[in-house]
């Protein structure tokens, strides 16, 4: 029989470990019949990196407040419980291609949230408590205590407003609190207000701040954000001014009251497994567009196309619970090329819709000529960011000079070619998207060498409407011999210049710079010449697969 002494040890133990659990921020593994393993938050994480919040933290009232964790592994199932909730969290799309430096293993990120409760004193809420499994593994991880500070004003959901500053603002789903971006979700124009929370969302794991905007959407809280305090109008008309053909875009303009939030999206797409985060398509299956105009209580006057117009066969208005919706069809499935929107002088919104290209008999290799095109090379990375750096050769270098050779390819088909950097600078995101922006493109191709062990090429998309021709490129690339051992696409990925949305756009990986092989035909002028001939041969057949 165990003696009085051994039972009270015991019994010491047992309450140690259960306070050691509860206040440490500490990872238990503790499947049927497994010993009890812990290790405190600066301990070793076999499953995990870390999580967040794992502090103690005070949060106001009424708050959406981040949850995350950055995983080892992409196959996790991982949960969280807080104030007698549980929810499973995402995982985040993951860039595996080469963003990273090669050999340091890729992190996945899982995020939720929580909206904290409605208090009118400071009330600790409790802990939340992780749980990570993958197989036969299972750890448990909790944060510190979570306090909710009251609210001391009842109004302040409807005092702070955001406001979009100098490039359009993307967004983001305003139920989560990660940084995935989604090809259904649209850009904000420069100009657009709405009530904001009154303050930052915070994820710690991927430190991007956000701000969620009344109307459901997360933006980034920026340098592209003013936040102030002000009183919108709680509705919203629109008047419809021209629906034209001007240029090479169809254009439709309105009259509005206050510059309100609208979004964007193609309808109806197959995605192969969205659930998943997999928004891939087999083809484009869409066949009109949905705007929907927030806070719209009425939009006057017809959405008319003349039967020539080559994008749109009709508009229809209909009206849902606080906002009105205008639907386009369009002349043919699948057939889009990009928009854009902004408020001119008299703060009229513009939108501007891309039509299909004309093209134009020549005498060259491919028997066409782009004399209207216009064409953005990126050549990314540059100046202090080299990108991947092998053999005494830098991303941003060799990028640039493949860009060159292109600039030079595509001007002998007639295309006006405008170059984001045309030597060895750095542009930050906006930047790029500033440069994209006021050439109004017809087409964007971003020039890139990827790293991390393989080979070969790939061609990537993220709007559907990118879809073709990163599929043409692909084909293009494929079928001229000699070029890359592997050749890979159409790939869909969230690549920042490819969710812009404007044109079509595709990113390119052009070789490794770590393969040996593929390092040295990047020193080759003649094979990056050949290289950069089938990039355009399959810019051109995706210009004459457009139907006008």
């Amino acid at each position: 029989m165990p003696s009085k002494l051994f039972k009270k040890l015991t019994a010491a133990l047992s309450v140690l470990l259960c306070f050691t659990m509860l206040f440490s921020g500490c990872k238990t593994n503790s499947p049927d019949n497994v010993s009890i393993a812990i290790n405190t938050s600066t301990g070793q994480y076999l499953l995990i990196e870390s999580f967040s919040p794992a502090e103690s933290a005070r949060q106001p009232s009424g708050a959406i407040m981040a949850v995350s964790v950055k995983a080892r592994y992409s196959d996790l199932t991982v949960t969280a419980q807080f104030n007698g909730e549980t929810v499973t969290l995402l995982r985040e799309a993951v860039d595996t291609s080469n963003e990273h430096i090669a050999g340091v293993p890729v992190s996945y990120i899982y995020s939720t949230a929580f909206i904290l409760p409605e208090t009118k004193k400071d009330t600790v809420v409790g802990q939340i408590k992780f749980i990570c499994e993958r197989e036969n593994e299972t750890e448990v991880y909790y944060s510190g205590m979570i306090t909710v500070i009251k609210k001391n004003d009842n109004n302040s959901e409807q005092k702070y407003v955001a406001e979009i500053l100098n490039v359009p603002a993307e967004t983001f789903n305003g139920d989560t609190v990660d940084d995935t971006s989604l090809p259904y979700y649209s850009f904000l124009p420069v100009g657009t207000v709405d009530y904001c929370n009154a303050s930052s969302i915070v994820n710690e794991t991927t430190e991007k701040s956000y701000r969620l905007l009344r109307f459901g959407r997360r933006v980034y809280d920026n340098e592209n954000l003013k936040v102030y305090e002000a009183v919108l109008p709680s509705e919203n008309t629109l008047s419809i001014d021209r629906c034209e053909s001007e240029g090479k875009y169809t254009v439709l303009s309105f009259f509005t009251d206050w510059k309100a939030p609208f979004t964007v999206q193609l309808k109806e797409q197959e995605f192969i497994n969205p659930k998943k985060g997999d928004f891939r398509i087999a083809s484009a299956t869409y066949s009109y567009l949905e705007i929907r105009f927030m806070y719209c209580s009425e939009i006057t006057g017809i959405v008319e196309f003349d039967p020539s117009n080559p994008l749109f066969t009709k508009g229809e208005v209909r009206y849902e619970e606080n906002c009105a919706v205008l639907t386009l069809t369009l002349k043919n499935k699948g057939q889009f090329y990009g928009w854009r929107a902004e408020y001119d002088e008299n703060d009229c919104l513009i939108m501007r819709f891309l039509e299909p290209t004309r093209l134009y008999p020549a005498e060259n290799e491919y028997g066409i000529g782009l004399y209207d095109k216009v064409i953005v090379v990126d050549a990314g990375h540059g100046g202090n960011d080299v990108g991947g750096y092998e053999g005494g050769l830098s991303e941003a270098d060799s990028n640039l000079s493949l860009a060159f050779i292109l600039e030079k390819e595509l001007e002998a088909v007639g295309a006006t070619v405008i170059l984001t950097r045309n030597d060895d600078t750095a542009l930050d995101t906006y930047q790029r998207y500033a440069k994209v922006l006021e050439t109004e493109p017809d087409f964007l191709i971003s020039i890139h060498r990827n790293g991390g062990g393989s080979n070969g090429f790939g061609s990537y998309y993220f709007n559907p409407y990118s879809f073709e021709p990163s599929r043409f490129i692909y084909e293009a690339t494929r079928n001229t011999a000699d070029l890359y051992r592997r050749v890979n696409g159409p790939i869909w990925h969230y690549f920042y210049l490819n969710r812009l949305g404007i044109c079509p756009s595709v990113l390119t990986e052009n070789g490794f710079l770590d393969d040996t092989d593929d390092r040295l035909n990047m020193n080759n002028a003649d094979h990056q010449r050949a290289c950069a001939k089938a990039l355009v041969k399959g810019i051109v057949k995706y210009f004459e697969s457009q139907t006008y």
